[in-house]
């Protein structure tokens, strides 16, 4: 047992040191690459650097090939597993009385290549009353070297948690809500990063009231907003 623990101890810590490495290339014009080399031979050296860019380098023009211990820059993955969690405010007017109402979201996202991403969210709203988003989106992403800019797209439900104490409403039937945003996601360690991100959002809610002149009657509230927010992103 002793033997098989010092025989994987060797073999992670290997597979650490390893993972620290990186190839560095120096070229004839003063120029650096850093990176893992994916391809060599007589005529080209093709490098890919931390950011996913391939770059292919005349073997002519390369003065130098080291390796040395790879810096832990932050990057954002560009595939895999995505949650972000933001706040904010939705800001505006429209047929309803709050006009500026508060906005907590977390969506959870994969992220099939550098473009795309699909999933679904859910969060907190203050809207006229407690509601509780939930919906799908597809966020289309812009690499920027190891910033991402992205668009996102959203649509769902705001299912009400609470019934109005106005009086005559009998309940609170929640209402269906859409999105546009863009933003920026910044990393600033190996797993997080932190999100900004400005965008539109419309969102309705239904009643059911009663009164005793009118009897049963429905009414709907819509909100039609600017959104600000703010996050963290975690992958």
């Amino acid at each position: 047992m002793k033997t098989t623990l010092l025989v994987f101890s060797l073999v992670a810590s290997s597979a650490l040191n390893a993972q620290k490495i990186c190839d560095v290339i120096y070229l004839d014009n003063g120029s650096i690459l850093r990176g893992n080399i994916v391809e060599r031979n007589d005529s080209v050296v093709k490098i890919a650097t931390c950011c996913e860019s391939i770059f292919a380098v005349p073997a002519g023009e390369v003065l130098n090939i080291a390796q040395e211990k790879a810096s832990r820059m932050a990057v954002v993955p560009r595939n895999g597993y995505l949650n972000q969690t933001s706040m904010g405010i939705l800001i505006g007017s429209g047929e309803d009385k709050n006009p500026a109402p508060f906005s907590a979201l977390m969506e959870h996202l994969y992220r099939f290549n550098k473009t795309i991403a699909l999933g679904g969210f859910f969060g907190l709203e203050q809207l006229h009353e407690n509601t509780m988003p939930l919906g799908a989106l597809i966020k289309l992403f812009i690499p920027a070297g190891r910033t991402d800019l992205y668009w996102s797209m959203s649509g769902g439900y705001s299912i009400s948690l609470e019934k109005p104490k106005d009086e005559g409403i009998i309940k609170a039937t929640g209402g269906v809500l859409a999105g546009t945003e863009l933003g920026v996601i910044i990393p600033v360690s190996q797993g997080a990063a932190i999100t900004f991100a400005m965008g539109y959002r419309y969102s309705e809610l239904n009643y059911n009231l009663t009164d005793w002149w009118r009897g049963d009657y429905e009414r709907m509230a819509t909100y039609r907003r600017f959104m600000v927010r703010f996050g963290i992103a975690i992958f």
